[in-house]
C-alpha cells in the first residue's frame, strides 16, 4: 500500500532519506538567498527611500492584509492621508513645537 500525506521537511531535518535531504538543502539555499537579500537592501538606499515614502503599504503588507484587495486599498489610502498628515504637520509646525505641544497637553 502506498502512503501519500504531506511531511514537515523541519521536523524531519535529521533524516538521512535522499529526498529529505535534497529538499533541507534547497530551503537552506532559499533561505541564504533571501537573507543575503535583504542584508545588501539595508546598505541600499533607494530601499530606504521606498520604504519611508510608503510605509502604510509596507505595514499592511507586514501585517498580510492583501487577502482581501479592496480592505488593503481602504487601509493603504487611509493610513497614507494620516502619514502625510503628520508629516506635513512636522514640516510645517517644527519638531521642537511639536515635542513642546505634546509634552504641554501630557502635563
Amino acid at each position: 500500500m502506498l502512503l501519500t500525506d504531506k511531511i514537515s521537511v523541519i521536523d524531519n531535518i535529521g533524516s538521512n532519506r535522499k529526498d529529505i535531504v535534497n529538499i533541507t538543502l534547497g530551503m537552506f539555499k532559499s533561505s541564504i538567498g533571501y537573507y543575503r537579500t535583504t542584508a545588501f537592501n539595508s546598505f541600499n538606499p533607494m530601499y530606504w527611500i521606498d520604504l519611508i515614502i510608503f510605509l502604510p503599504k509596507h505595514i499592511l503588507l507586514y501585517f498580510e492584509v492583501t487577502k482581501n484587495k479592496n480592505i488593503f486599498k481602504i487601509f493603504n489610502i487611509l493610513l497614507s492621508i494620516i502619514w502625510w498628515g503628520f508629516n506635513l504637520i512636522i514640516l510645517l509646525i517644527g519638531k521642537e513645537k511639536l515635542i513642546n505641544s505634546i509634552l504641554e497637553f501630557i502635563n
